[in-house]
């Protein structure tokens, strides 16, 4: 008889560590899930490169990004840095995926210059990898 209470208390023990495991496991996937949440921001294309120069120079950089031409976004210099939109005041850093889709967008533009586009995906470390990226007028 003592061997089978022995049995029932390992068991018990064993359950409960089991239980406990699953929980740990389920409450560590519920933050990965939690950052990769869908956004959507419509703004201005521009080249990393470029974009950095913008950045130290004028506290709005609005007027500068106007003036950003197609051009310069697919010089090989600017283009291999990867691009960036600036959105709702903050500047998001495309990852190379994305990157590859932004220009393609921007040598399938009929603008000049001034590129506008919407871009939904989600934040992995500190770049946006996107599943879509379209120009808007």
């Amino acid at each position: 008889m003592s061997n089978y209470l022995a049995f029932r208390q390992s068991a018990a023990v064993f359950a409960g560590f089991v239980l406990a495991s699953i929980f740990a496991l389920i409450l560590s996937v519920v933050p990965a899930q939690a950052q990769d949440k869908v956004e959507t921001f419509t703004g201005y294309l521009i080249d990393k490169s470029c974009a950095a120069a913008i950045k130290h120079d004028h506290n709005d950089p609005t007027q500068r990004l106007k003036d950003h031409t197609k051009t310069c976004s697919l010089e090989p210099a600017c283009c291999e840095a990867g691009y960036t939109v600036y959105a709702a005041g903050k500047w998001i850093d495309l990852d190379a995926a994305s990157s590859e889709m932004a220009q393609k967008v921007i040598r399938a533009s009929k603008k000049a210059k001034s590129h506008m586009c919407k871009i939904t995906g989600v934040f992995k470390r500190s770049e946006f990898h996107a599943s879509s990226l379209s120009e808007v007028n």
